[in-house]
């Protein structure tokens, strides 16, 4: 409680959530609240009421929500994270847990390709969702592994941003 009351805000960037207990700790801080606009979280908040939400795929967005900010008085960096596909039954179940959509170009380029190629096909939808973040202002980007670094490490190389 002490670190939320001394933040200026709560982003809340959360795939899988059963309950957000610490959006309500925010309501009582008072603090601006910002989350991914899934089940359970987009139940509690209000987008533009009592806090923002952000569709977990889609970069303008991303830049919707640093304006937004902005706005609020909120000056800290909003870096994105990004969890490239790597398999069809990991992408279904992460969109059946939370609630959220899996946008339709998406959908198309994963399932015109055979199981052995989505890892590849995902590399190549985050690769250009990380161009598109960069050019958009993005301070930084964070990546979501889940134990497997290869595909992180191909988009770093495809990003030209290793050092």
């Amino acid at each position: 409680a002490k670190l939320l009351a001394e933040s200026s805000a709560l982003l809340f960037p959360s795939l899988i959530e059963g309950f957000g207990l610490v959006i309500l700790e925010s309501f009582e801080q008072k603090r601006p609240i910002l989350v991914s606009d899934i089940a359970p979280m987009s139940d509690i908040i209000e987008n533009n009421k009592t806090g923002i939400t952000i569709p977990p795929h889609d970069e303008k967005k991303w830049a919707d929500l640093v304006n937004s900010l902005e706005k609020l008085g909120v000056g800290i960096p909003v870096i994105p994270g990004v969890l490239p596909i790597t398999n069809v039954k990991q992408l279904n179940r992460m969109a059946e847990l939370t609630g959220a959509s899996i946008p339709e170009k998406i959908v198309k380029k994963i399932n015109s390709v055979s199981e052995n190629d989505v890892s590849k096909v995902g590399i190549e939808i985050a690769t250009e969702f990380c161009e598109n973040l960069l050019k958009l202002g993005a301070p930084g980007l964070h990546f979501y592994t889940m134990n497997v670094s290869s595909s992180m490490i191909e988009i770093v190389r495809n990003l030209n941003i290793a050092k």
